[in-house]
């Protein structure tokens, strides 16, 4: 059985230490966004190893100004691998099978900002959207962008301005949800999409190899000598 995993407090101030400290030289980065562009990443087509190989790609040039020394990238991608972790486990897809209809995701939300008027999972939907519409991340090169773009609308409707929330909630709800059931909604179909991209990434053609000849035959290099005396010898 599958053991669905959380992290310790101490680990989230460490996650959040990390977060405040790449905030410093791009203010949009919080906590909560990385944790979306990593449940993104850990449901998309090719998950990575682990966060430290990505962090560039994520964050751009920010990963290096904010941890120059190699001592400080270790403690960063540590608090980061912890993250990862947790996040892989609630992502595992044999505990996705087992229940299906089981929210086993458990974001990391911020409270919300009254000061700058920002709701629930904001900041999180919009790091989960930011790497699948990144194609270097694979999710535009799915066999079939319509059905990826349509499991995506619970996650972009958390971006979406008061007018275009409106109509959504209009055409998917029978009755207004909170903002908190949206953003479990959205939890669902990220869950949705780590075991889909399971079943529909694109894989790499096998690469032809032409076959070699046989130990006896003359070399394909043609220097008339045997296979085995020419380019075939040990």
């Amino acid at each position: 059985m599958k053991i669905r995993r959380d992290n310790t407090d101490a680990e989230l101030d460490a996650l959040q230490a990390v977060a405040d400290q790449l905030a410093g030289f791009e203010p949009a980065i919080n906590a909560e966004w990385l944790d979306g562009a990593f449940a993104a990443l850990l449901c998309g087509p090719s998950v990575p190893e682990g966060p430290g190989s990505v962090m560039t790609a994520l964050v751009g040039d920010n990963w290096d100004r904010a941890f120059a020394d190699p001592e400080a990238v270790a403690q960063a991608t540590a608090a980061l691998d912890a993250r990862w972790r947790a996040l892989r486990s609630q992502l595992d897809p044999d505990l996705l099978w087992e229940d299906p209809d089981r929210l086993q995701l458990s974001p990391l939300l911020l409270d919300p900002d009254a000061e700058a008027d920002l709701p629930l999972g904001i900041d999180w939907a919009r790091g989960f959207v930011g790497v699948a519409e990144d194609p270097q991340f694979g999710w535009p090169a799915a066999v079939d962008p319509e059905t990826v773009e349509a499991m995506l609308g619970p996650l972009g409707a958390l971006l979406l301005d008061d007018e275009g929330l409106a109509a959504w909630t209009a055409e998917h709800y029978k009755e207004p949800p909170t903002r908190e059931q949206m953003v479990d909604d959205a939890c669902y179909a990220a869950q949705d999409l780590r075991l889909w991209w399971i079943e529909n990434a694109p894989r790499t053609a096998p690469r032809r190899v032409e076959a070699l000849p046989g130990r006896n035959d003359p070399c394909h290099c043609g220097s008339g000598k045997k296979f085995k005396k020419c380019h075939g010898a040990d």
